[in-house]
C-alpha cells in the first residue's frame, strides 16, 4: 500500500510540475510589434528593359498605421534613376514601389545591367526579409503598337505588337501575326478551304534597307503559317522563289511606317513542289501614326 502511495505522491508532483511549465511557456514572436518591411522578391527580376519604368514592390507585415520608408538604387552604370526614394504606405496598404526610369538609348545592346533597390535604414529591417531586390536589365527588342492587314488571308486590319532591334539596325518582327483568334475570324481569298489551326509562327522578321526595300523570310524566302488547308501545309512564299522580279520589287516601304509585303500563299510546300493559287497577295505593317483603315479607304 505505501507503494502505492509513494507512486501517486510522485505521479502528482509530476503532473504539478507539467502544468506549471505549460502555464509559463509562451512562444517567442519572431517579429513581436515592430513593423517590418522587405523587398518582394517573388516579384520578376530579370527585366528586359523597353523604356517603362522598373517597379520595385515593398511589403509590409503590418498595416494598421501609415508608415514612410527610404530605400536607395545601387547602380555602377549611371543609366538608372530612383524616381521616388520615399515610399508611402496608407492604412491597410501592404505594398509600395520604388519606380525606377532610364535612357532606353543609352544601353548598349547585348549588355546586362545589375542594379539593385534596398532599404536605406536598418530601422525597418528584419532577419527574416529580405532587404535588397536585384534586378538584371538589359536593352530589349523595344515594342510598338501597329496594325497589319492581309488582303488574302484576314481580309481586315488588326492590331499587332511590332518589335524593334535594339542596335540600332532597320529589323523588325511582327509579332503573333495569325494567331487562333485570327483564323476563326478570317475571310480568306479562297473562301471554300477549312482551314486548321496548328501554330508555330511566333513572329514574321523582316529588315528594311537604306532605299527602302524589305527583305522577309530568311534564307529560304518563305514563311510557314500555322494553319492548314485541304490538310496540307500552308506558306507565304517570297515572288524571287518564281523569278517574279516585278513583284518582289513591290516589298517596300510604301510611305514613312507603313511597309507593304508582297507574297504568294502556296500549299504542302517542301523545296521543291507545292500546290499554289497562281497569284501574289499583299499585306501591310503600319507602326507610323497612320491607321490602315483609313489608307485603305481611299
Amino acid at each position: 500500500m505505501n507503494n502505492i502511495y509513494k507512486a501517486f505522491a510522485a505521479l502528482s508532483v509530476g503532473l504539478a510540475l507539467f502544468a506549471c511549465k505549460k502555464d509559463e511557456y509562451i512562444p517567442a514572436d519572431l517579429e513581436p510589434v515592430q513593423t517590418y518591411v522587405g523587398a518582394d522578391i517573388t516579384a520578376p527580376r530579370d527585366i528586359d528593359a523597353d523604356g517603362s519604368d522598373l517597379m520595385v514592390p515593398f511589403t509590409r507585415n503590418k498595416v494598421a498605421e501609415p508608415l514612410d520608408i527610404t530605400v536607395s538604387l545601387q547602380d555602377a552604370s549611371g543609366i538608372f534613376t530612383l524616381k521616388n526614394a520615399a515610399l508611402h504606405y496608407e492604412v491597410g496598404q501592404a505594398t509600395a514601389y520604388a519606380a525606377v526610369s532610364y535612357s532606353y538609348d543609352a544601353l548598349v545592346p547585348e549588355t546586362v545591367y545589375n542594379i539593385s533597390v534596398e532599404l536605406a535604414s536598418t530601422e525597418y529591417a528584419s532577419q527574416y526579409r529580405p532587404v535588397v531586390f536585384p534586378i538584371a536589365a538589359k536593352k530589349a527588342w523595344q515594342k510598338i503598337d501597329a496594325q497589319f492587314y492581309d488582303n488574302w488571308f484576314l481580309g481586315k486590319v488588326v492590331n499587332k505588337v511590332l518589335l524593334k532591334s535594339p542596335d540600332g539596325k532597320e529589323l523588325y518582327r511582327l509579332m503573333n501575326p495569325y494567331t487562333k483568334e485570327d483564323l476563326a475570324n478570317a475571310d480568306p481569298a479562297d473562301g471554300d478551304i477549312t482551314f486548321e489551326y496548328t501554330g508555330g509562327l511566333e513572329y514574321i522578321e523582316f529588315s528594311v534597307a537604306e532605299d527602302g526595300s524589305i527583305s522577309w523570310g530568311g534564307k529560304n524566302a518563305v514563311i510557314n503559317l500555322p494553319m492548314k488547308g485541304y490538310d496540307m501545309t500552308l506558306h507565304f512564299l517570297h515572288p524571287s522563289k518564281r523569278s517574279d522580279t516585278a513583284s518582289a520589287a513591290k516589298n517596300k516601304m510604301v510611305m514613312d511606317g507603313i511597309a507593304q509585303f508582297v507574297w504568294y500563299p502556296v500549299l504542302g510546300y517542301d523545296g521543291s513542289s507545292y500546290a499554289w493559287w497562281a497569284t501574289t497577295s499583299a499585306a501591310l505593317i503600319s507602326w507610323g501614326g497612320l491607321d490602315l483603315n483609313d489608307l485603305l479607304a481611299n
